[in-house]
């Protein structure tokens, strides 16, 4: 549990793919979203860890499931945190078109006593799209700053937060039911490869990239589209496949770049071979 000092906590969900080392340093409180293997469930980032889901997924007969956690599960979260001394709390998460974490936090919300004021934002975002607003969030959390200070900026991050997925397959995506735009790109993909984004709140075709071969180039000319950049993350299925974008990034970019791993819960519904780039312009 974050220790709080009597100041606000920023709460997101694992589908942030923020690691455990950084969440502790950030006093970041997350709740675990459900991966259903077969007949056994499973915390992501608690008791399922990227590298070994990756491996199930390989061998895996049937593709697993998610489920949102309970708002029983998110309440408790936040009593506890009240028990810790928190004066308010800013609870971050995975847009509300792609999962159902937004309504259980604002269900978890509605019991919390009035005293400890509980802000829910639906960031819009998934995955390392969703990480610079967190970090954000904790780093004001930590130097004091109010629930409707952290709010404001944390919209201002979002709002200019860019995410690009380069993906070997949406087969995923279309057996869990999040395609969303990108089903428009179904039967297009011999010997292509997809680029996505998040767009509205959903995912969102950018284009078809052909031969399969050239992904990685077009992914890098997108980011240096976007113009001089703040922040960079890279999100990873692979140690290979990480070290291969960083590796493109820092031909045209020497800041700040926070390379992680894609959680269990995105994994189910991108699979495996996926990079992910999250751009945070200046």
């Amino acid at each position: 549990m974050p220790a709080t000092g009597g100041r606000v906590c920023v709460v997101t969900d694992s589908t942030s793919d923020i690691s455990p080392r950084e969440a502790g340093a950030l006093g970041v409180a997350v709740v675990p979203l459900h991966v259903i293997f077969g007949q056994r469930a499973y915390l992501d980032g608690v008791d399922l860890i990227p590298s070994q889901f990756y491996q199930m997924l390989g061998t895996a007969d049937a593709l697993p499931r998610t489920e949102p956690p309970h708002p029983e599960e998110i309440y408790n979260l936040y009593m506890r945190l009240a028990a810790a001394g928190a004066s308010g709390i800013v609870s971050l998460h995975i847009s509300s078109r792609l999962s159902a974490t937004v309504a259980a936090a604002l269900e978890a919300a509605k019991h919390v006593p009035s005293s400890l004021p509980v802000t829910v934002i639906d960031s819009g975002q998934v995955s390392i799209g969703l990480l610079p607003a967190v970090r954000f969030a904790a780093q004001m959390a930590q130097v004091g700053a109010p629930v409707e200070a952290i709010e404001a900026a944390v919209g201002d991050v979002i709002s200019h937060t860019r995410l690009f997925f380069l993906v070997d397959t949406l087969e995923y995506l279309q057996r869990g039911g999040r395609i969303g735009r990108a089903q428009r790109m179904l039967g297009t993909l011999l010997d292509a490869k997809p680029i996505l984004t998040i767009q509205e709140g959903e995912v969102a075709p950018v284009e078809t990239v052909r031969p399969r071969q050239r992904a990685f180039g077009r992914l890098e000319e997108l980011v240096r589209g976007l113009g001089p950049v703040r922040e960079l993350y890279v999100g990873q299925t692979s140690d290979d496949l990480g070290q291969h974008l960083s590796a493109d990034v820092r031909r045209f970019y020497d800041g700040p770049l926070h390379r992680g791993w894609i959680g269990a819960t995105v994994g189910t519904h991108m699979g495996m071979g996926v990079g992910v780039a999250a751009i945070v312009p200046r």
